[in-house]
């Protein structure tokens, strides 16, 4: 309405209202809103609300801002997702603390301190609501609280006891005095693995040599007793260890090569000692025969490496772009969920950086790396009408 208002304003029903001096930071936006506690909250990217440091949410007492504890953390502060539910305030985005807290996308606030819902989602939630006494919630995750649950949730307030502190009520809590979050049950028996002394069910404990502590004495040349089980939490009761480095053959991340430290510098789950690439985990992607750490051009295959203006950026790169926003070069259709898939996966999932990194800067910014920017560009040209990404240069 003609009035400066950052990111956030009120409407009187004639005219808008800035509220305070609004957000800030890096990418200030404001995705959501809800009242809690009398307090209108917000939720979003900025980093200071009012010019108080407030991490991704902030609530509003009529006057000014005030950060809700240290707020997210983790690689993305993002929230996206506000609603109230059991009396306390329900935060739901791409974060991955939440104050000093673990909580993986979801967290409530109580009025002083967040606490995690069980293990919460392993990616964004996007959108929270209550209906029929549940908690929903909507998103681009695929589990929840360790259970298969493709985009969409819900949670249900069983019990106010949880001896643990894990976020899983007791009377669900397949492991009620041990911390696990995760509920992570191997051979699916019912006790959690934290619980479990054979977890994997394979009828050699963790701790078969009774010492008082697991994994102290892997079985090894052949052993099934007397000695602890070498692949906890895969079954493997022949207790298989080709290489001998005392850890099992099916979790082995090279079993033809002693490494008892398991070392896999780039988390591609090939022991370095295997690798032929260990400080690129997609080894070699475009198949150029230059690992992806040092290829000037990895999404291309470029053997020869040519960089004519010694840029650092392979010439097989730098006039690439046919379409911005065709992430995974597909060109059928030009743009489609594919790309938007390839491009979250690449941010946020340690997936494969696009073949061509100016047809990932979606904004046209020349801003590279590709950023949050770009994602947010993409998402509103696709779904909300948003502008076409610009044409290539």
């Amino acid at each position: 309405g003609g009035v400066a208002a950052n990111r956030i304003a009120s409407w009187d029903g004639s005219s808008w209202s800035p509220l305070g001096s609004g957000m800030g930071g890096y990418y200030p936006c404001v995705f959501t809103l809800t009242v809690y506690d009398g307090k209108l909250i917000a939720g979003g990217d900025f980093t200071t609300a009012g010019g108080v440091a407030a991490n991704g949410i902030a609530s509003w007492d009529g006057s000014s801002w005030s950060p809700l504890g240290s707020g997210m953390g983790g690689d993305y502060l993002h929230v996206s997702g506000l609603t109230v539910y059991d009396g306390k305030l329900i935060a739901g985005g791409l974060f991955t603390t939440a104050g000093s807290v673990a909580a993986s996308r979801i967290a409530s606030w109580d009025g002083s301190s967040w606490s995690p819902l069980g293990s919460g989602m392993n990616y964004s939630v996007s959108a929270l609501t209550v209906y029929d006494g549940k908690l929903i919630a909507g998103g681009l995750f695929m589990i929840a609280g360790s259970k298969v649950s493709a985009y969409l949730a819900t949670w249900t307030k069983t019990s106010d006891s949880d001896t643990d502190g894990d976020g899983v009520p007791d009377n669900v809590d397949n492991c009620p005095t041990v911390y696990n979050p995760g509920q992570e049950d191997t051979d699916g028996d019912g006790i959690g693995d934290a619980c479990d002394s054979d977890a994997d069910g394979d009828g050699v404990p963790g701790d078969g040599d009774g010492s008082g502590q697991a994994g102290d004495n892997p079985c090894t040349g052949g052993a099934t007793e007397g000695c602890d089980d070498n692949c906890p939490t895969t079954d493997n009761a022949d207790q298989a260890d080709a290489d001998g480095d005392a850890v099992g053959d099916l979790c082995d991340n090279c079993p033809e090569a002693s490494n008892p430290d398991q070392e896999d510098g780039d988390a591609d789950h090939i022991g370095d000692v295997c690798d032929q690439c260990p400080n690129d985990r997609f080894n070699d992607i475009d198949g150029d025969g230059v690992c992806g750490d040092i290829d000037n051009c990895s999404g291309i295959y470029n053997p020869l490496q040519e960089d004519s203006n010694s840029d650092g950026i392979g010439d097989a790169c730098e006039d690439c772009c046919y379409l911005r926003g065709d992430i995974d070069r597909s060109g059928a259709p030009p743009i489609d969920i594919a790309d938007l898939v390839y491009l979250v996966d690449f941010m946020f999932n340690a997936g494969p950086e696009p073949p061509c990194p100016e047809e990932g800067d979606v904004d046209g910014s020349g801003i590279l790396p590709i950023d949050i920017a770009d994602l947010v560009y993409l998402v509103d040209y696709m779904f909300n009408a948003g502008p076409e990404p610009p044409p290539c240069q």
